[in-house]
């Protein structure tokens, strides 16, 4: 039997009613607000600069991923771009908030003369740690990235309100999926600091792991109302379009700095 699953506009917290999304993303901030203050004091780094990063990324990530909701393939285009600055309305892509907020870190640390690899690899855990929650709160609880029609056992059935085609349908919870597949990333991460070779590399696999995960889980997603592109005879959605660019990419990257660093360690031992 399906699991009931009402979709929540708005939520009643201490009396106040409460957008989800606004909910979502503030809980999405404080473990890796906690992460980034842990690393901060383990590696001794200057807190000042730590702080104007958190900042820099927190700008960076939420205006890319709500430049990409209302500008992107998935927008609702120029004509509604004023409800870009609604900040009680849901809409936030996440690889809109990736790119984001990686180009203002990067800026911000080159402007400090900071090893930006280096950094890099110490706050790559907090972003999949972040996704964690935010897939459960806010895309799960708004009603957000539905999943398809499925009869597995731990499928929930849409009651509404809303998306009046999806009443009554037994669907996949893929929110949850993504943010167990988001902690999954995490936890490997950490487990991969131990094997870290170049600075950076932490980081690059962050980007090849969530790009894999996403490009899998993408099939599990409603995509009715969102647009899809013919690649070489496959229908993908533009996230996983995106997904597979950032896995090749981030993948010839990471073995193209493991051969460097093997030849360097190589030439290194015969000195």
């Amino acid at each position: 039997m399906a699991i009931p699953y009402f979709r929540h506009e708005i939520i009643t917290l201490f009396s106040q009613q409460i957008s989800p999304y606004l909910l979502g993303v503030t809980a999405a901030l404080i473990l890796p607000l906690w992460w980034i203050y842990k690393m901060t004091k383990i590696h001794r780094l200057n807190p000042l600069r730590m702080i104007g990063l958190t900042f820099v990324i927190i700008i960076g990530a939420f205006w890319g991923g709500r430049v990409f909701h209302y500008f992107g393939p998935w927008g609702a285009g120029w004509f509604q771009y004023q409800g870009i600055f609604d900040l009680s309305q849901g809409g936030h892509v996440f690889y809109g908030g990736l790119i984001g907020a990686t180009i203002a870190g990067y800026v911000y640390l080159k402007l400090q003369n900071e090893n930006a690899g280096t950094i890099a690899d110490l706050v790559a855990p907090a972003i999949p740690l972040g996704q964690f929650l935010s897939r459960l709160v806010s895309c799960f609880f708004m009603g957000d990235d539905f999943g398809t029609p499925s009869n597995l056992p731990w499928a929930i059935q849409f009651l509404g309100p809303g998306y009046q085609y999806l009443i009554g349908t037994t669907i996949h919870p893929v929110q949850i999926y993504l943010s167990l597949g988001n902690l999954l990333v995490f936890t490997i991460l950490l487990e991969l600091r131990n094997y870290k070779q170049w600075e950076g590399q932490i980081f690059a696999s962050y980007i090849l792991l969530h790009g894999m995960m996403r490009f899998f889980l993408e099939f599990f997603r409603d995509t009715t109302e969102s647009t899809a592109t013919l690649i070489f005879g496959f229908t993908l959605t533009y996230s996983q379009l995106i997904s597979l660019i950032l896995v090749l990419v981030s993948l010839l990257f990471i073995l193209k700095k493991t051969q460097k660093e093997k030849k360097t360690v190589f030439l290194a031992s015969k000195l």
